[in-house]
């Protein structure tokens, strides 16, 4: 009777919303949790070592393996800042005692290498699917990776994930009860030919939205695979399927503190031309996309179109940093309102 481990990472992609003003929002907070990071987490040793741990260290329940029961559990935990691990959970179990030996084992990891964002040691949350097999081990091509070389990729990149998304949400207006709209965290498998497999929920928020988005991811066309060397890989991946209405049009729209003047102020008074764009002479306008909440924050900030060097980014960041607005409303409620904003660079008499 065999236990085999393949190893993954969650790879997220943020739907309706920029890497960039994450970060800026984020790093600030040291109990903020990371999913996705410029340098992930690591076992100290790498994959082999940390498979090689759980070889060791795993058994096989008795109360399991009487029962004849085997599978595959995922479970999900964070490495801290500092290399240790908390927040052990199990997201899909298969009972007779192999999701409790899973959590033993995870729990008495030894110190990872912790991942870094901008420098800066930060928590990350990762899944690890652990397969219990009363048969032989499965062949190595059927393993989820930890890492790669090159990254699986939605063909067309984060936009058009982010546009096959709203797109897809969009069918099901009217068809989802608006009382109980949420964000479902769905987590998948891009195949080495690129097609979707292994899809699955994260937590259960409601049978109706849970086959909604699952549906959804499910049906999405085919990525371009990972790759270690030209070798093309399975890896796990996850995305967030909003389905809280976020509205172009209200009756009364948001609205920045003191009025459109004091916004430019603003924008004048914190942002900085980047350099590069200075030395190549680049200016115009970034057009950024941005949703304002129900409590007047702002997030999911997009590049809808942009210029380069350096101004793409420093738009972002310099927005996300922008006080909560006056909310939107409609019919008397306060909703999410999706906003755009041109911010723009000129060389001459600049006043940033």
């Amino acid at each position: 009777m065999k236990i085999f481990i393949s190893t993954v990472a969650i790879l997220f992609f943020l739907f309706s919303g920029s890497m960039m003003a994450q970060d800026s929002l984020s790093l600030s907070n040291p109990d903020s949790i990371y999913l996705f990071v410029d340098q992930p987490p690591e076992f100290i040793g790498g994959s082999e070592a940390l498979l090689d741990y759980l070889m060791k260290n795993l058994w096989y329940p008795t109360e399991a393996k009487e029962a004849g029961i085997s599978g595959k559990i995922y479970a999900q935990f964070v490495v801290e800042a500092n290399g240790t691990i908390s927040n052990e959970k199990i997201l899909r179990g298969i009972g007779g005692g192999c999701d409790e030996e899973a959590l033993r084992v995870i729990h008495g990891m030894p110190v990872w290498n912790p991942g870094i964002q901008k420098g800066v040691p930060i928590r990350v949350m990762r899944t690890l699917p652990i397969n219990f097999s009363l048969g032989e081990v499965l062949p190595s091509q059927t393993k989820i990776y930890l890492e790669a070389d090159s990254l699986p990729e939605f063909v067309g990149g984060q936009n058009a994930l982010n546009e096959y998304l709203m797109e897809q949400v969009a069918n099901y207006e009217g068809r989802i009860d608006t009382e109980n709209q949420q964000i479902v965290d769905v987590y998948f498998v891009v195949e080495t030919d690129g097609s979707v497999s292994n899809v699955m929920v994260k937590d259960s928020i409601g049978n109706e939205l849970d086959e909604a988005a699952m549906s959804i991811v499910k049906n999405m066309p085919a990525w371009i695979p990972g790759k270690i060397g030209n070798t093309k890989i399975r890896m796990m991946m996850y995305v967030p399927v909003d389905f809280i209405s976020v509205f172009t049009m209200v009756e009364l729209m948001p609205e920045y503190p003191g009025g459109m003047q004091n916004l430019m102020t603003f924008l004048a008074a914190n942002i900085k031309y980047p350099l590069l764009a200075k030395q190549k002479r680049i200016q115009g306008s970034v057009y950024v996309n941005f949703v304002i909440d129900t409590d007047g924050s702002v997030s999911n900030l997009t590049v809808l179109r942009g210029i380069g060097g350096g101004c793409d980014e420093e738009a972002i960041r310099v927005l996300s940093k922008m006080p909560k607005w006056t909310p939107g409303k409609q019919k008397g409620k306060q909703v999410r309102v999706s906003y755009n904003l041109s911010v723009k660079f000129t060389l001459e008499n600049s006043p940033y």
